[in-house]
C-alpha cells in the first residue's frame, strides 16, 4: 500500500513577503507623487495671487498718477486680499 501525500497549494511566507514589498514600493511612489502634486498646486496658487496683486497694484498706481500731478511717496503696502504678500510702489520719472 502506497501512501500519497497530496501537496496543498498555498502561498509561502516568502511569496507573501515579496508581495508586501512590491505593494509598499507602489504605495510609497503614490504618496511621493501626491505630495509633489500638492506642492506644485500651492506654487501655482501663489503665482496666480502674485500676478493678481501686481495687476491690481499697477491699476492703483495708474489711478493715483492720473489724479495727482506729483506721484505719491513710495510706501510698503499689504493688501487685505493677499495677506502673505507685501509690495512697494515707487515712481520714477523717465523721458520717453
Amino acid at each position: 500500500m502506497t501512501i500519497r501525500h497530496r501537496r496543498l497549494s498555498a502561498f509561502t511566507i516568502l511569496e507573501i513577503l515579496i508581495a508586501i514589498g512590491i505593494l509598499a514600493v507602489g504605495i510609497s511612489a503614490a504618496i511621493s507623487l501626491f505630495t509633489s502634486g500638492v506642492r506644485q498646486y500651492k506654487d501655482a496658487i501663489d503665482a496666480t495671487q502674485v500676478s493678481l496683486l501686481a495687476e491690481a497694484t499697477l491699476v492703483e498706481a495708474q489711478k493715483e498718477l492720473n489724479e495727482n500731478d506729483t506721484p505719491p511717496t513710495p510706501l510698503w503696502k499689504r493688501d487685505t486680499n493677499f495677506p502673505t504678500f507685501e509690495y512697494r510702489i515707487e515712481y520714477t520719472a523717465t523721458d520717453l
